[in-house]
């Protein structure tokens, strides 16, 4: 066999090196393919709701084939609109002081395009979420459920969408709240729910927040962290047709608050309007007097340390609480200093001395505090000889218009138009004096006799002497 025959020719075997190189485009991915489509997705209550006119829209027009094309021809409109113009927006959870709007808690209300929900704001279009208001629902014929308290059962919450109710009897008794409703469509207790933070500088014994509503189809409770705050009626409950006034001021704690609403939906279409009043607080004022004073008190001591601190703990005061410190037994004189604790308050003034009297305060704004350090100096140790303990006590003269009990926070230490509080120093016991003997009368008589002994025995020595 010829050589040339079996050799095999490296020009064969030899690759392309432009048969194996990847074209950068072929694996360069569209930036068109994986964008999203800026459309925003339909919330669920939309669905519910075009069903319930697909189904009316083919019931009105079953006997004609024109109507009927037209009305879905018309749905299909309305659907399109929908998916276009409902976004789907988290629901929030606000931060709620005595300085809040309290239009933030109507239903159905709009803010004003910076996140804030003011009494001026508008309301929301029909299927919008609301960013607060949440609906539950639990089925059934009977109605058990709706007088449980919310913490036993399990409800799986959801938003609620705003929604328009024709009719007199129906329309929204306020210009900001509008009519909300939830995506059942079927016989059971709706619960309506709202879930906030109520602040630190709000004692929850002041937040008092009246409310107004309607329903459908009936309303029976209104829960507070499971506290009921409504006057359920003699039929154990209000019809559609009733608007329904409550207060709610009990059952609030500080921080994550609740408010659960429990009504009864008869049919398949349910709804729920709110509002409330143009304050959510009461006026509450804390007054507080303090010492860190671990050691009791000596004679002639200088800067005893008291704090003196008022604080508003609800709606916003009034000028002309008058403050008053008294110098007691034990205290001869003393400094004061005022700060407003980073606060909106304005002190009457920088310092002083003591005692305090009738130093007159300015307006209190909610949240705000005053705060008195106070420098006293005792007196000397024959004054405190009689003193086992130094109470120091404040008086908050409240205006005339006001009663301590409604106003003071500890009522227990409040008369009938001022709120009160003390601090109390023991005082150090001044030493015995040097014990001096006290003898009786037979202890004076032993006495007497020994000296006579000792007298008529000196005068025998002297005649043996002699």
């Amino acid at each position: 066999q010829s050589p040339i025959a079996n050799r095999q020719s490296p020009i064969a075997n030899r690759q392309s090196p432009i048969a194996n190189r990847q074209s950068p485009i072929a694996n360069r991915q569209s930036p068109i393919a994986n964008r999203q489509s800026p459309i925003p997705r339909i919330a669920p209550s939309v669905f519910f709701r075009l069903d319930h006119l697909k189904s009316a829209a083919l019931r009105f027009s079953s006997n004609s084939p024109s109507l009927r094309k037209l009305a879905l021809k018309n749905l299909a409109g309305f659907c399109f609109a929908a998916t276009v113009s409902v976004p789907v927006l988290a629901q929030q959870k606000p931060i709620i002081s005595c300085d809040t709007d309290p239009a933030i808690f109507h239903t159905g209300i709009a803010d004003d395009g910076l996140g804030n929900y003011l009494s001026s704001n508008g309301v929301l279009p029909n299927g919008t979420p609301d960013a607060h208001w949440q609906y539950a629902f639990t089925g059934g014929s009977a109605n058990p459920t709706a007088h449980q308290l919310p913490s036993t059962l399990t409800l799986g919450w959801g938003p609620t969408t705003a929604t328009s109710y024709t009719g007199t009897a129906f329309a929204p008794l306020v210009g900001n709240a509008k009519w909300i409703r939830s995506p059942t469509g079927a016989q059971g207790t709706v619960w309506y729910r709202y879930v906030f933070d109520l602040a630190d500088s709000v004692h929850p014994s002041a937040f008092n927040l009246p409310v107004t509503l309607r329903q459908d189809d009936f309303l029976y409770h209104i829960w507070v962290n499971d506290t009921d705050n409504f006057q359920i009626p003699p039929l154990g409950y209000t019809t559609m047709s009733v608007t329904s006034q409550a207060t709610l001021n009990t059952g609030w704690q500080t921080g994550e608050n609740q408010i659960v609403v429990a009504t009864y939906d008869d049919n398949a279409l349910s709804g729920f309007l709110l509002y409330t009043g143009t304050s959510i607080c009461t006026e509450k004022l804390s007054v507080t007097k303090t010492t860190t004073q671990s050691t009791a008190v000596s004679a002639n001591q200088t800067n005893i340390p008291f704090e003196i601190v008022v604080a508003n703990k609800g709606a916003a005061f009034p000028a002309g609480a008058v403050l008053n410190d008294a110098l007691p037994a034990g205290l001869a004189s003393g400094t004061w200093t005022c700060s407003n604790n980073g606060t909106t308050a304005t002190c009457p003034a920088a310092s002083g001395v003591l005692p305090i009297s009738n130093l007159a305060l300015g307006a209190l704004p909610a949240g705000s505090s005053l705060r008195f350090n106070i420098l006293a100096n005792a007196q000397s140790a024959a004054n405190l000889l009689s003193i086992a303990n130094i109470e120091n006590a404040a008086t908050l003269m409240l205006p005339q218009s006001f009663v301590a009990k409604d106003v003071c926070l500890d009522a227990h230490n409040a008369s009938a138009n001022a709120c009160m509080a003390s601090a109390s120093i023991s005082v150090l016991a001044a030493p015995l004096a040097s014990a001096v003997p006290v003898f009786d009368r037979w202890a004076y008589g032993l006495t007497g006799l020994g000296v006579l002994a000792l007298a008529a025995v000196a005068t025998r020595h002297k005649r043996v002497m002699r």
